[in-house]
Parts: C-alpha cells; structure tokens; sequence
C-alpha cells in the first residue's frame, strides 16, 4: 500500500467521529504505531484539521464540520469503467458478473463527470485504441450530443463524413465498436472505433426513444452484423465440437438438443449468413448444415475457392 493509500484510509477512519489513538489506527492498518503517528503528522501538516486529545481517553478526532469527498471521477476513469462493465456483460455465465456490474454501475451514477461546452475534436494517430475518440465518444453518449466522424469504410475504399447519433461503446470478438444513429443511412450502425480517423463532439443535441434499441437489432445477428432476411439455421456437431459449441451463448435465441455420439444438433434464427458462414467454417468436417439450403450453397462455394488455392 503507498503512503498516500494510508492517509486516505486513515482519514475514512477518523470520519467515524469516534476519536482513535495511534496505536488504534496502526493495529487497522496493520502498520506500527510510530508510523501511524507519522501519517498523522503528515496530513496535519497538510491543512487537515485533525485535533488531539492527551490522557488515557484521547486520541486523534476529526474537526466537526470536515468532512471528505469521495474524488471526482475523471473522464478518462470513466471510460475505463464502461469498458469493463461492457467486457463483464459480454460474459455473462461468469457467477460474479450480476454484482461486478451492477457494483460499476453504481459507481459511474455517483461519479460526476467534467462537462464541456461547445464542440471538440479528437484524431486517431496511432494503431492503438485511440482513448481521445473513446473519452469523446463516452461524453457524447453522456450528453447525448451528436458527433462528426470521418470513417475508413472497407467496403468502398474511402473515407466518409458522418454525422452520427451514438448510443453505447460495444466490445465485441476483440473490438471496440460505435452503436449509432448515422444520418447519412438513416439507420442504426456500427462503426469500428479504430476505423475513425477525426471525431468532433457537436453542441447539438439528440433524442433517444429506444433504450433497448441496440438489444433488439442484434437479437437475430450472430455475431456483429445482421443482415436483411431471416433464416432458421440448423447444424449438426459432431464430438468434440459440441462440447466447444455448448460452452457457450452465440445468440440469444439458440437452442442446443443432444444427439447419439455426444453430437448436438443446434438451432438459432438469424439475420444474414455471412457471419454463421465463417462460423461452421471453423469446425471444419465435425459441422453440418442440415438448413437452410443457401447456407449450405455458400459454404459449397467457399470450400471450392479454398480448393482452388491448394
């Protein structure tokens, strides 16, 4: 423990209003009663109105009326608190995960967050994850302020402005990712955080009418991105891939029955393929798609490609 962790604990300890000798203070502590007596020293020497009582009932007491606050939250804290929240609600089956979460989420209603007026602006300069676009992002969703990016699109090989309306930072399959309003789609997106380049935090304000939104549009999207058509998907897993399988929850409306052999067959409805495509990939000849006949047409033609290549 530092020396600035112990006058922090020593202070919560005088707040009581009880009045506590050295030897008291140390033996909490698990620090002798000389050095409990230095650290008293110090924070009296530092302005802190701590007063002393002599004889056999004295000890150290605090001046009524001080009191000490519980420090601010930085922003910076904050974002880092979300993003932990975030992690633990990605894994859900962890026994603590109920009470870790809800322990952050007290934490974060009492933290007070430093309010900044007008716009501000933030580059990704490096291949890190870039903290100034996250803090940004963090204030705007805080605020519920709109923000300007400037987005590397994979797809069309350029860069895009957007004005966008963010509602959450997601952590998902080892990225951090945007949900958010664009209004240059009209529609609910996610962006890739390492895939904005400028950010700029607007003054103008927006609305948000749906609080479960970003629940409700990946319901039915295994993984990140969901399509447009909805498919019931069923594969059969041989051992020891179902084993791999039922160890977790890939989508919130899966269902798993047992089959002879230690095989599963597993059941879910999803929007889009692609996504489910790379999935079964994976298990290679221990996966088997029984429905629906276009997935089983996509991964004929990605095991044709793979063929051409070796």
């Amino acid at each position: 423990m530092t020396k600035l962790e112990y006058l922090f604990k020593i202070l919560y300890l005088l707040q009581s209003g009880k009045i506590l000798t050295a030897k008291a203070i140390g033996q909490r502590l698990g620090i002798s009663t000389r050095n409990a007596r230095a650290y008293i020293n110090a924070l009296m020497n530092g302005e802190v109105p701590i007063m002393s009582i002599n004889g056999c009932r004295g000890g150290y007491y605090l001046d009524e009326g001080y009191f000490l606050d519980v420090p601010a939250l930085t922003e910076d804290e904050i974002v880092a608190l979300r993003i932990v929240k975030n992690m633990i609600d990605v894994h859900k089956e962890h026994h603590f995960s109920i009470e870790a979460g809800t322990a952050i989420s007290k934490i974060l209603l009492a933290g007070k967050m430093c309010k900044k007026n007008g716009e501000i602006q933030a580059q990704n300069r490096d291949g890190e994850i870039p903290q100034q676009i996250v803090s940004l992002s963090q204030l705007a969703i805080t605020e519920k302020r709109k923000m300007e990016i400037v987005y590397q699109s994979i797809k069309e090989e350029k860069r895009i402005t957007r004005r966008i309306c963010p509602y959450e930072i997601i952590f998902r399959d080892m990225a951090w990712y945007i949900y958010a309003f664009c209004e240059l789609r009209q529609d609910r997106r996610l962006f890739h955080i390492k895939r904005i380049q400028e950010a700029e935090l607007l003054s103008e304000h927006f609305y948000m009418d749906d609080d479960e939104a970003f629940t409700q549009d990946m319901s039915k999207a295994f993984g990140l991105y969901r399509g447009t058509t909805e498919y019931t998907v069923t594969i059969r897993f041989a051992y020891p891939a179902s084993l791999w399988v039922k160890e977790r929850v890939w989508i919130e409306n899966q269902q798993i029955t047992e089959k002879g052999n230690r095989a599963i067959l597993y059941t879910c409805n999803v929007e889009g393929l692609e996504t489910i495509e790379r999935w079964v990939l994976r298990y290679g000849d221990m996966a088997e798609v029984i429905e629906p006949s276009e997935l089983k047409e996509r991964i004929r033609g990605s095991l044709g490609r793979m063929l051409e290549l070796y």
